[in-house]
């Protein structure tokens, strides 16, 4: 009977996390890098994917994700040089920034570049020429139109 005493006071002191498993924590990271992605007049780039790639990994993709409803995503490096973000729409945007990452692990230095489907202004405004003498070509052309009255 007394080693049940035992067994159970040797139980009772264990460690939860021995007994019931562990828990899961959060905290805010020193040193993590968030990036904010949108269109030309401001609207966020919602759940875009997102390719992170280290200084020392030429084309591996070490981080992927996608960006939250306001166009965000964070990650923490963990090596300085220049770090590059690429996030991509899936409908023709695609943004790509360098990051360059200091051996304190903060930021120093980014440089963007955008890759969109814009249209030049000359192919819009020659587009609209060809539009106007197009509908112009059919108005002159139609066939002239008579009543009943008239054709007898």
């Amino acid at each position: 009977m007394r080693y049940i005493h035992v067994l159970v006071l040797l139980l009772w002191g264990t460690s939860d996390a021995l007994v019931f498993g562990h828990a899961a924590m959060g905290r805010i990271e020193e040193g993590a890098v968030g990036v904010r992605f949108f269109y030309e007049g401001g609207a966020p780039m919602r759940s875009a994917e997102v390719a992170v790639r280290a200084p020392a990994a030429d084309e591996e993709r070490i981080i992927e994700g996608l960006t939250d409803r306001n166009g965000c995503f964070a990650f923490v490096p963990d090596q300085v040089g220049e770090w590059r973000v690429e996030a991509n729409d899936g409908m023709g945007h695609r943004v790509q920034l360098r990051i360059e990452v200091d051996a304190a692990g903060v930021p120093v230095a980014t440089a963007s570049t955008a890759h969109g489907h814009h249209i030049a202004p000359w192919v819009v405004a020659i587009a609209v020429l060809f539009g106007l003498f197009g509908i112009w070509a059919l108005w002159i052309r139609r066939p002239p139109t008579t009543t009943e009255a008239e054709r007898r």
